[in-house]
């Protein structure tokens, strides 16, 4: 596949640094555009960029002016090694899915499991070493992953998170492939990555937020139905190949 270009200017002021360029992306030559990639809807949510933009305009001189785009996942699975040297707060979004020792996805799985348990191996003890980075004040900045819990960061976000045992069970185990999410997934996943990036920014890193505003849910208090959400992401973690109708 082509490779993809870094999107990076002198005296940047913002640098986003993805994982592991998908095909799409590649193919395109746009950071961040796969089809399941809620990147973009998030940027112009987040008010970073003046209006909404896709992949196609990940190039803008609006956009690239303010923020620069990175897939560092090459060679950094985090994708912190072009960022910790040079700058002064490391923000990690870590959005893989929590590791299982059978992950349901056939007889695949005797072909993948060593080298997948070398590439968990090795990106928990990363992890480790960012959060005892930020603990002893080695860098300044915040990490939250999608199996994270938000009742585990120092501050109360007014909003009672899913339970421990939905993110373990189903929200951790959602599939990463190349099919477009349901709007089930994309709600419930935003949701918790809505409340779970506004503990661990409030709690660790004060100094970013501009302006003390109440968290709001974006798509309201419907999707904290845990019964509902069960119900609805009951095959998530179940990888698709080629089209929507073959799962593994």
């Amino acid at each position: 596949m082509p490779p993809l270009r870094d999107r990076i200017r002198p005296d940047v002021r913002v640098l986003f640094v993805g994982i592991n360029p998908g095909v799409r992306s590649s193919l395109t030559g746009h950071h961040f555009a796969g089809f399941s990639n809620r990147f973009w809807k998030l940027l112009a949510e987040s008010r970073l960029v003046p209006e909404p933009i896709t992949y196609e305009h990940d190039d803008r001189s609006r956009l690239i002016s303010e923020i620069d785009l990175s897939d560092g996942g090459l060679y950094d699975n985090l994708g912190l090694e072009p960022v910790w040297r040079d700058h002064a707060v490391v923000l990690v979004s870590d959005a893989g899915p929590a590791f299982k020792p059978d992950p349901h996805i056939g007889r695949i799985w005797r072909q993948l499991r060593y080298a997948v348990t070398l590439l968990e191996q090795a990106t928990d003890v990363r992890k480790r070493w960012l959060i005892a980075s930020f603990l002893k004040s080695v860098l300044d900045g915040t990490y939250w992953g999608i199996a994270g819990d938000p009742r585990n960061y120092p501050f109360e976000p007014g909003v009672e998170p899913y339970s421990r045992r939905l993110i373990r069970d189903v929200i951790s185990q959602v599939r990463i492939d190349f099919d477009v999410f349901s709007d089930a997934e994309r709600a419930v996943l935003e949701t918790h990555g809505y409340l779970i990036a506004e503990v661990a920014v409030k709690a660790h890193t004060p100094d970013l937020v501009a302006r003390d505003a109440p968290l709001e849910l974006p798509y309201g208090p419907d999707w904290m139905d845990e019964g509902r959400v069960r119900e609805e992401l009951k095959q998530s973690h179940r990888t698709k190949l080629f089209s929507r109708g073959g799962l593994l």
